[in-house]
């Protein structure tokens, strides 16, 4: 049974650099639809394709992408390659013939839509934020959200609150460019050059065809910060670093191991849910609450399909991160969490 409370109690950003279209009326960015952009469903607005869980390269119109570890983005929830509109050939193998994958049209456009829709570039709405994360129950499926509301948090100058949602959006999707920027422009300004640098080229990266219109941004950065390198080099993706509480230890993993697949055998969403908050609950005994809201997310996702009939347990679920927050003094989050329950019992 899921117990009644958890084990354990200045700076610039970058979203997008043009303006491309305003809103539509009525126009919606619920989960599911921003969801769709990451689809490689053509026929509802796929902007890119899929990474696949074996791929040793990425390969776009005979230019491979200078990543040195792409098998460590199968580590992340959905790691999605947006492209510009128009039609590429992607290979993800040196064995395998290219793949035709046609875009019918601009991420930027639609990204735009989105940030407008949430106030920027003049403010960022939080509240309509906060709605969409209890809509979401908080188990986002894509990193654009997190990214905007990243940048809430650096208009209020909080530094460490926006870099986590940053790095959150990233270990959602690691190819996200503008989270990327973002990241390298928050550890530049706290003087960690090489960590900046370093996002600076995967933001870089990613660009694929300057799809999240970016790429003078980046060159300004470089300039500021005399980043110009004279040589090419692979660039490393440490998926873990994005979470501040490191790499699991050889125990904690086994428990993570164990936890996950038993909850593989069971059948009702909610009784697999219980079992990745219990493991939630675990890791935040371990002094691991950022990898204990990883699991707890993971079972919220597992209520998303029929957030109406599991609701009391989202809010349960929600009430413990927002505990394990309380306790790992992340009060903005605790605070988010607080919100997003009273949007839910309403």
């Amino acid at each position: 049974m899921l117990p009644s409370k958890t084990i354990v109690l200045g700076l610039i950003f970058i979203t997008a650099c043009t303006s491309i279209d305003s809103p539509v009326a009525g126009e919606t960015f619920k989960d599911n639809r921003c969801w769709q952009v990451q689809s490689e469903q053509r026929d509802v607005g796929g902007c890119g394709v899929l990474i696949p869980p074996l791929a040793t390269m990425i390969e776009v119109n005979g230019l491979v992408l200078p990543l040195e570890d792409v098998g460590q983005l199968q580590n992340s929830a959905f790691p999605f390659l947006l492209l510009p509109k128009g039609t590429h050939w992607i290979q993800f193998r040196p064995d395998e013939k290219p793949v035709k994958v046609t875009i019918p049209e601009h991420f930027r456009v639609f990204y735009d839509r989105l940030r407008s829709h949430y106030g920027l570039p003049k403010s960022v709405d939080e509240d309509r934020i906060l709605e969409a994360c209890g809509d979401a129950l908080d188990a986002y499926r894509q990193p654009f959200l997190l990214n905007i509301h990243g940048a809430y948090y650096a208009k209020q100058k909080k530094r460490p609150e926006a870099m986590r949602k940053w790095r959150r959006a990233l270990r959602l999707n690691p190819t996200f460019g503008p989270a990327h920027l973002n990241l390298a422009l928050a550890l530049l300004a706290e003087g960690d050059t090489l960590a900046g640098e370093r996002e600076l080229n995967l933001a870089e990266l990613f660009n694929v065809g300057d799809v999240y219109a970016i790429a003078e941004a980046i060159w300004n950065i470089r300039s500021q910060y005399n980043l110009h390198s004279k040589e090419e080099k692979k660039t490393n993706l440490a998926i873990e670093d994005y979470l501040a509480d490191g790499t699991l230890s050889i125990k904690d993993r086994r428990m993570v191991g164990m936890m996950k697949g038993i909850s593989k055998y069971a059948v009702d969403p909610g009784e697999r849910a219980k079992i990745l908050n219990n493991l939630a609950a675990y890791l935040a005994t371990t002094n691991k609450p950022e990898w204990a809201c990883v699991f707890f997310r993971e079972g919220l996702s597992e209520l998303k399909a029929n957030p109406n009939d599991y609701r009391r347990l989202a809010v349960e679920i929600i009430r413990h991160m927002r505990e394990v927050c309380e306790e790992s003094e992340m009060n903005s989050e605790a605070r988010e969490y607080a919100k997003v329950i009273l949007r839910l019992r309403n």
